[in-house]
């Protein structure tokens, strides 16, 4: 089982767990929303999924935490907006 959340590290100092969502999809739109509501950037975002595995001899849960990075452009379009005034 996998559910997915949103670390954001709010000027880089305070962590702050966001979700968890159903899915990636909403998780990506979660921070868009957060990245315009942010436009100077101060704010740290960060894709996160957890993932429960049971070991199959026993009942013992397994959970596999991963932290990842946005890629390049995933902020781009807010980015245009923002320096143009708007916000998407």
């Amino acid at each position: 089982m996998k559910t997915y959340y949103l670390l954001e590290i709010i000027e880089d100092v305070e962590p702050t767990i966001h979700g968890p969502y159903d899915s990636w999809e909403y998780r990506d739109d979660m921070a868009l929303i957060l990245r315009a509501d942010d436009p100077g950037m101060e704010n740290g975002l960060f894709p996160m999924e957890l993932e429960i595995e049971f070991e199959p001899s026993t009942i013992t849960p397994l959970p596999k935490l991963s932290i990842d990075s946005f890629g390049h452009s995933f902020f781009a379009e807010v980015i245009d907006y923002t320096v143009a005034g708007a916000t998407p």
